[in-house]
């Protein structure tokens, strides 16, 4: 095995940020989610049904998420892009409104046929609103040039990564985890009955819901295993035969 030595990693990092400002990880998270994740929220659960009647229902479908970029509503009730700046001296949160696009249908079943009685389209209906990180693809400043940022009030050093909110500027703290779906081995101490637990949490990129399975070896090499909703350990025979290795040849 080939050891990397530390001022290689140096290199390796120093590489990195010369390609890259120290907030791009921050900044590419956050567009993730605008662009992909909260749109996968309300795709796992669009249709909605109202029971009015025995024969009757409301069905209400949400389909396209729209964030927009950060506004305020002056007194004369004209909408107005503002900048992060503007937030900090006035005191606002740098925020954009979340809005969906609903369809209510009145269904009605007749002889297990369902018709639709009427149809209403709501656009742009707000149910919320979003912190904008600065300098992400929904900030008033996103691929502005220097010059422009620097008009608008802001450090040309400032690379963004963060958020105002009422005025104050705030951060989240990234915490490092484990890769999902990856299998992790881990050597363990001498006084645990275990030699070695092998770990992988398993992740839906569709749900984002996700389960941690252990397999063990014990100090006696028996193998089991760690499954959820069971307090126990489960040795590796009894799993094998849980998939259908009834016989004893077929688990070698």
């Amino acid at each position: 095995m080939t050891l990397i030595s530390e001022d290689y990693l140096f290199e390796v990092i120093k590489d990195y940020f010369k390609k890259n400002g120290v907030s791009d990880i921050q900044k590419e998270s956050y567009n993730y989610l605008i662009t992909n994740t909260i749109q996968q929220i309300i795709n796992e659960d669009p249709v909605i049904k109202i029971p009015i009647k025995q024969n009757q229902y409301f069905m209400i479908e949400i389909t396209d998420v729209i964030i927009d970029n950060p506004y305020i509503i002056e007194e004369n009730r004209k909408i107005r892009y503002i900048t992060p700046n503007e937030a900090r001296l006035r005191d606002l949160t740098y925020d954009a409104p979340i809005s969906l696009n609903i369809t209510e249908k009145l269904v009605n079943i007749l002889d297990n046929k369902e018709e639709i009685l009427e149809v209403k389209y709501h656009n742009k209906i707000i149910i919320g609103r979003l912190p904008i990180m600065l300098q992400s693809i929904k900030c008033n400043l996103f691929n502005k040039t220097e010059s422009e940022k620097i008009k608008a009030g802001e450090c040309k050093f400032d690379s963004g990564g963060y958020f105002i909110i009422r005025g104050k500027e705030r951060v989240l703290v990234s915490q490092e985890r484990m890769n999902y779906n990856s299998i992790h081995v881990f050597k363990q101490k001498k006084s645990s009955k275990y030699t070695y637990i092998a770990d992988i949490r398993s992740m839906s990129e569709e749900t984002g819901h996700s389960i941690l399975i252990q397999a063990k070896i014990s100090n006696n090499n028996e193998f089991l295993f760690s499954i959820p909703y069971i307090n126990q350990d489960i040795p590796i025979g009894i799993i094998f035969k849980a998939f259908g290795y009834t016989e004893t040849k077929q688990l070698y």
